[in-house]
């Protein structure tokens, strides 16, 4: 069962005023632009993971495939969008785009992914390693009408699409790797590495221009280690995960130097944006086994 929600709100307000003796009308606005983006994403969906295992021990061989997520369109979703602009230099009047859409069913689609593992096992320790390939996503319609839908203030814009959010994942690869050695009969040290590329693919998708819920951008890097004690029926573990993402030279967010009408008073969008991302968490698992006893009657 695969359930996406998200929440997603991108807004922005521009407003330039004359200065001095030429704007006789005190805080009468010259040009102003105001935009917003609202959407409430809900789906629910399934997808099938077969698989195979090959033991040639001390090697133990494993692949999987992960179909494309199959949408049910059983929750509602609300979309919003509004634009409204006062550009003297380049229209006369006021300028409104506005579509809102409520109760469309959900759409989220997935790769198709290919998983490849192995694992090696010698003395105390054991060494796992997956590579995961992840298949292209063509753009598509994040909601879609459904009977009991609704449209507000469809007129107000020409493009039916206006108010229709859109995603794209380009092709990526993914890997990873885990350590498991045993330090005394119930206590073992674990670590792993992998990685988490960023999938959105903006050569299908413009995000500055698109309605496109997605502003992140960078890779991730996930580093763990910790340690995990065994007993006859339990397992527990307890250890740190460090997150670690860096960009340099990607595209601004937004750009508010050296605006124009023309550019609906945003300036143009340089790639001179640098990334930081930190994360640490705790992790705490714990396992339970229930030993089944068989009794053998002769």
């Amino acid at each position: 069962m695969v359930i996406k929600l998200q929440d997603y709100v991108n807004s922005y307000n521009a407003t330039v005023r004359e200065k001095g003796d030429n704007n006789p009308i005190p805080n009468s606005n010259f040009a102003m632009v105001d935009h917003i983006q609202d959407f409430s994403y809900r789906s629910l969906g399934f997808v099938f993971k077969p698989g195979v295992n090959i033991n040639l021990s001390p090697i133990k061989i494993g692949a999987t495939i992960t179909t494309p997520n199959l949408s049910l369109g059983l929750l509602n979703n609300q979309s919003n969008r509004r634009s409204t602009e006062i550009l003297p230099d380049i229209s006369n009047g006021v300028t409104n785009n506005a579509n809102s859409h409520m109760d469309y069913a959900g759409r989220y689609n997935t790769p198709w992914i290919l998983d490849l593992g192995v694992e090696y096992q010698f003395n105390n320790t054991k060494i796992n390693t997956i590579v995961g390939f992840f298949s292209k996503v063509n753009p598509y319609k994040m909601i879609s009408k459904k009977d009991n839908s609704t449209d507000f203030n469809e007129s107000f814009s020409d493009d039916p699409n206006y108010a229709i959010p859109y995603m794209a994942s380009k092709q990526i690869v993914n890997f990873g790797v885990s350590i498991d050695h045993k330090l005394q009969n119930d206590l073992n040290f674990l670590f792993s590495f992998r990685t988490d590329f960023n999938h959105f693919d903006d050569s299908q998708l413009n995000r500055w221009k698109d309605y496109v819920p997605n502003m992140a951008f960078w890779d991730i890097y996930h580093m763990s280690a910790g340690l995990m004690t065994t007993t006859e029926n339990f397992k527990i573990s307890l250890g740190l995960n460090y997150g670690l993402g860096l960009s340099k030279n990607e595209n601004q967010i937004v750009n508010m130097a050296t605006i124009s009408q023309a550019n609906r008073l945003l300036g143009d969008i340089n790639n001179n944006t640098s990334t930081n991302y930190h994360n640490i968490a705790i992790m705490f698992g714990l396992s339970y086994t229930v030993n089944a006893k068989v009794t053998e009657k002769r």
